[in-house]
């Protein structure tokens, strides 16, 4: 049997088409994980939705002193959005990172 062997490289356009079948490669990769994530956190949506209805309908006594439950999920609310604004922000400023260093780096 003959032994195949890899077709010319064009050197001209190699980086480019290396490039691009990298970006391709690692695009579909981020598409199928994405997907994924979306969906197993709309299962959980789901799965906590039905706890929520099934709470819901205890007929729990009011405690003296307690906040609303209204009151009490703002809360949360704030510490999330104060979170992923602080991650939001290391990501910016990772990603003019890694641009700066792209643009030092010897072509």
């Amino acid at each position: 049997m003959a032994e195949k062997t890899a077709p010319a490289v064009d050197p001209k356009n190699f980086a480019e088409t290396a490039t691009k079948a990298v970006e391709d490669t690692v695009g579909k990769a981020q598409n199928q994980y994405l997907a994924m994530l979306n969906e197993s956190q709309n299962l959980m949506l789901d799965a906590y939705k039905s706890m929520f209805d099934g709470v819901s309908k205890l007929n729990l006594p009011v405690v003296p002193g307690m906040p609303s439950v209204a009151t009490m999920a703002k809360l949360p609310a704030q510490m999330i959005d104060s979170a992923f604004g602080f991650g939001t922000a290391v990501l910016d400023s990772q990603r003019a990172f890694a641009k700066k260093v792209f643009e030092v780096t010897p072509a």
